[in-house]
């Protein structure tokens, strides 16, 4: 009896397993705070090569969000011991079309 349970549970285990859904890669959910329309920031403070903090910012061009950036970065390796680094990113709607705001280009 305590056999036939065990292959039961065990049966009953591998076909939960095998019937989970495997997430595509190429699919990303956006965020909750979703806004197809400004870049943001994500800016990360290192002290000692740990993290110490996390900031979002958002601007409405790809340009200022990248000069503020490099910005911080700089600010951050003023003081002792401490670093940062951040990662500017839009999301785009399939069929949404870029602007002049959505490229680097020069000043």
């Amino acid at each position: 009896m305590k056999s036939k349970f065990l292959i039961l549970c065990l049966v009953s285990l591998l076909a939960a397993c095998s019937s989970v859904e495997k997430n595509d890669p190429k699919l990303v959910e956006a965020p909750a705070s979703f806004d197809n329309q400004s870049w943001n920031l994500v800016f990360f403070s290192f002290n000692n090569g740990k993290q110490t903090n996390k900031e979002t910012f958002q601007y409405s061009t790809r340009r200022a969000c990248y000069e503020a950036m490099f910005q911080k970065e700089v600010e951050a390796r003023k003081q002792s011991k401490r670093s940062g680094a951040g990662m500017c990113t839009k999301w785009f709607v399939e069929g949404q079309v870029k602007t002049k705001d959505d490229v680097l280009g020069y000043k």
